[in-house]
């Protein structure tokens, strides 16, 4: 199992980004801080460096992130496209409030509820 712990120190809500890849090779991702315009690309970045290792199963738990703004949720949304396309499923184990709202406006209650193709 390989974990990592990477934070986005630029703003007093940095976004951090904690994890690890199980034996059967799924990732477990817990994301914390902010998931607005601003952290983004940087998450962005770091989901793109660890998937170039291919997976079976993307756990994402986003419970500590205290704002997410459309520009996050259509990030979440994306990732999940990526999943239906290369063919593994991202799995919400968890969402703050602040996730779950803009996920409802966004459409998304499906994925909430654990429909996660």
């Amino acid at each position: 199992m390989s974990s990592w712990d990477i934070s986005d120190n630029g703003s007093e809500q940095a976004l951090r980004v904690t994890g690890h890849r199980r034996g059967d090779g799924t990732l477990r991702i817990r994301v914390s801080g902010d998931l607005d315009v601003f952290h983004v690309p940087a998450l962005r970045r770091r989901l793109a460096a660890l998937l170039v290792v291919p997976a079976p199963c993307l756990e994402l738990d986003l419970a500590e992130v205290g704002f997410c703004d459309a520009a996050g949720g259509r990030e979440l949304l994306l990732l999940r496209l990526r999943g239906q396309e290369q063919d593994f499923p991202v799995v919400l184990v968890a969402v703050s409030a602040a996730v779950r709202l803009v996920l409802q406006l966004l459409g998304a209650n499906d994925w909430m509820r654990g429909d996660n193709r």
